[in-house]
């Protein structure tokens, strides 16, 4: 094998273990937000990232847990719930990188039911730290027609 060969053996190597390294961080929101696992969800993030949601904007991981803590989670997590991320269209960079999905979140009913509350589109804002990859912003819009959700949609190859 040349040199050349190997060098690109190793930087295609490097991009599959970084989009891997998204998907796990991406997926593991999910159960940990659902688990009332308020810190480690938050620790997906970087210490100062950003939680900007439709419902309301979240800076750093103790306003990110916070949020999770809150009112509206709560009521979510106790009557049953579970958010469904659908897998990510990642652009990487060198030392950054940006994905974009789509989640739902479903929760039971009283008649014993469940249903979609909430279907949102997210982009995810990731950079490369001595901890690995973490979350420096996440977006999320309803799905409600929108302009800011149109606006995500159409970014999803966006690497800026």
């Amino acid at each position: 094998m040349t040199e050349s060969n190997r060098s690109d053996l190793e930087r295609r190597l490097r991009q599959v273990e970084d989009q891997l390294a998204i998907y796990q961080l991406i997926s593991a929101y999910g159960p940990l937000a659902d688990g009332n696992l308020h810190d480690e969800a938050a620790s997906l993030w970087t210490e100062d990232g950003v939680y900007d949601i439709d419902l309301g904007r979240f800076e750093g991981r103790e306003a990110i847990a916070g949020f999770l803590r809150g009112e509206l989670h709560q009521t979510l997590t106790t009557h049953g719930c579970s958010h469904i991320l659908s897998l990510p269209h990642v652009v990487l960079g060198e030392n950054e990188a940006v994905a974009t999905n789509y989640s739902q979140t479903i929760v039971l009913s009283d008649d014993g039911r469940f249903g979609v509350f909430r279907a949102v589109i997210s982009r995810w804002e990731f950079a490369r730290t001595s901890e690995g990859w973490k979350v420096t912003a996440r977006y999320n819009q309803a799905m409600n027609g929108s302009t800011a959700a149109a606006a995500l949609t159409r970014r999803v190859q966006d690497a800026s």
